[in-house]
């Protein structure tokens, strides 16, 4: 970057991965997690422009845990909500171990 409200350099992506033409590290993606009713969540997301145009662009991986329903996991994925099947209801620790 140039400065410190710049965009990224051409190439950066790029630069950050390889090594004289081989993979390094593997790149990864910021997952959130978040305590809230899945329905509220969906209309947050859908009325804030920049935090649904970095959902929709796959730069961000987003989960729910919505506490009104016994804090089952939602992830989002293709613009929608889904929800995580699971077959005991775990505590907080053995869910967020599942999803990391």
């Amino acid at each position: 970057m140039t400065g410190n409200q710049s965009d990224l350099r051409t190439g950066l992506p790029t630069q950050t991965v390889l090594k004289d033409g081989k993979p390094y590290h593997e790149p990864v993606r910021l997952i959130v997690l978040v305590e809230a009713p899945v329905a509220f969540a969906q209309r947050s997301v859908g009325n804030l422009v920049k935090i649904k145009a970095l959902l929709g662009g796959g730069w961000v991986r987003v989960i729910i845990m919505d506490p009104e329903d016994d804090y089952r996991a939602y992830v989002l994925e293709d613009g929608a909500f889904h929800l995580q099947e699971r077959t005991e209801t775990p505590d907080r620790q053995t869910l967020l171990e599942e999803i990391a």
